[in-house]
């Protein structure tokens, strides 16, 4: 039973890649969807495979190991082994293995049929903003009813809806809602690709509605640093709040669609020699995700359970080590697919 939850965010810094199941479409691989909305997500288990990596990979077991030369594989066979290497003392080796221990308490053993589960959890990634090209200002942040009525019930599941200050607006057809300052206006509408919108009219108090969403999607998912002030100012002024079915439009015919080459034989590209040409599509930069995080007391041996993460509370916490950082997800690391950086709600 999960006792303890938070949500954190992401925003995508580089193209993304979380590929979902083939289509009759011209796009050989395309992106995870959503079945019965068609919107982007990514799925919990890639999610939580690319935390997991950044907790063995880049987190103090990394910097511990690293100090040493030595790689994760080299260090448990040395701790099963009992065996004591030049230049690494016992301190460091038992205190590699606690931080193990706590990768392997919270995210659960990776071996096949093990004895217990890992004490975190994940949803499936959601969508709340997604970028759309503009005549004016260059591009917008995007969004619509359906998603910011997601997100007010993702807040109640976790307990924190309290943290809700405005109402999802109701939009009319062929009309949008944005700022009142918004760089992506043009006399009164905003031209999104090749269609245009018109700003719909409410008075102050709904220009202040848009403002207090604004505000608290910057405030409470944006990324911190002095290097996202840049984006959180154009949030402010370049928020625009879409039909459900406009939006929808967009996030299923804006994505990015990229033409690759597979090399085959002697750096070939036919065929017949293992070449191969295919289409690829990709979450787009400047797309905000979250996801629901729960956790419950660990299921491991209670004398195999470092004591920093023995109940729900502290498995939260110790998942926080990865606010305001970077990893990957999805596919094609290797040319720089899938950066991301995290925010966690609270912190």
């Amino acid at each position: 039973m999960f006792t303890a939850s938070t949500l954190f965010s992401f925003y995508t810094e580089t193209s993304l890649h979380a590929g979902g199941e083939t289509t009759i479409s011209f796009v050989d691989q395309p992106i995870q969807r959503e079945k019965y909305t068609d919107l982007p997500f990514i799925a919990s288990s890639g999610i939580k495979g690319a935390i997991r990596e950044w907790f063995e990979s880049s987190g103090l077991v990394f910097n511990l190991v690293n100090t040493n030369k030595m790689i994760k594989d080299e260090l448990d066979k040395i701790i099963e082994s009992n065996l004591k290497p030049d230049g690494i003392d016992n301190a460091k080796i038992e205190l590699v293995q606690n931080e193990i221990n706590k990768i392997i308490t919270v995210f659960g053993p990776e071996k096949e049929g093990a004895d217990h589960a890992g004490a975190v959890s994940f949803t499936d990634a959601r969508l709340l903003l997604f970028p759309v090209k503009s005549v004016k200002g260059v591009f917008a942040y995007v969004t619509c009813p359906l998603l910011l009525n997601r997100l007010i019930r993702d807040l109640t599941v976790i307990n924190q809806d309290a943290i809700i200050k405005w109402k999802v607006p109701t939009i009319v057809s062929n009309k949008c809602v944005t700022l009142s300052d918004s760089d992506v206006k043009i006399n009164e509408r905003v031209i999104l690709e090749e269609y245009p919108f018109d700003v719909q009219s409410g008075g102050e108090e709904a220009l202040k509605n848009i403002k207090d969403i604004a505000t608290f999607i910057q405030e409470k998912f944006f990324p911190s640093g002095t290097e996202y002030k840049f984006w959180q100012d154009k949030l402010l002024k370049d928020l625009v709040i879409l039909r459900d079915d406009d939006f929808r439009d967009f996030a299923i015919h804006s994505t990015e669609i990229q033409t690759r080459i597979k090399i085959g034989k002697d750096k070939s590209t036919d065929t017949e020699k293992g070449g191969n040409l295919f289409t690829e599509e990709n979450i787009l930069p400047d797309t905000l995700f979250y996801t629901l995080v729960f956790s419950s007391n660990p299921h491991s041996p209670e004398d195999e359970t470092p004591e920093d993460v023995n109940n729900a509370n502290k498995v939260i916490e110790y998942m926080k080590r990865v606010n305001d950082k970077r990893f990957q997800i999805g596919g094609d690391e290797t040319i720089g697919k899938g950066i991301v950086k995290v925010k966690f709600l609270g912190v």
